[in-house]
């Protein structure tokens, strides 16, 4: 089969699987909400893969935390802008730009919910440091949804 055509199939099953979705579960949970949370746990992996990566090149923990957080952010980012927000896309270089500054202002609040979360519970209350970095992720991924989604891609919830 050429792969042009099996590309038509897999996207005709992935339009399929979606309106499946939305006729189901979608009444109660939101495709975009899937679509960012997919993306966050994207965020997730790259943010615990560079703290691992910066912790075994002997840089200290809060150096290794804010590493996992900027290069998440910044996967994060393109990733939703391209998939999860495609309908409010920034397209221009310009746009692209303001928004992402605006996106790393909104998330500065997270990335501090994140970062204060997993050296207090480290480094007070010996929580294993991914563990920790983990809860911070998820309690600062609340305030960066609803924020993000209405002031970086300008919607209304």
């Amino acid at each position: 089969m050429p792969l042009n055509k099996r590309n038509k199939i897999i996207a005709h099953n992935i339009d399929k699987i979606i309106l499946l979705y939305k006729r189901t579960l979608g009444i109660y949970i939101p495709l975009r909400i899937v679509k960012y949370l997919s993306v966050g746990m994207s965020g997730v992996f790259v943010n615990q893969g560079a703290l691992y990566y910066c912790r075994s090149i002997s840089t200290s923990d809060s150096t290794a935390i804010m590493a996992g957080i900027e290069l998440s952010i910044i996967s994060n980012f393109i990733l939703n802008n391209l998939w999860t927000f495609s309908d409010y896309k920034l397209n221009s270089v310009a746009k692209v730009f303001v928004g992402l500054i605006t996106f790393h202002f909104v998330c500065l609040a997270g990335s501090l919910i994140n970062y204060s979360i997993a050296m207090l519970l480290s480094s007070q209350w010996a929580v294993n440091i991914y563990a920790a970095n983990g809860l911070g992720i998820f309690i600062s991924a609340l305030w960066n949804y609803r924020m993000n989604f209405q002031i970086t891609w300008k919607h209304r919830l």
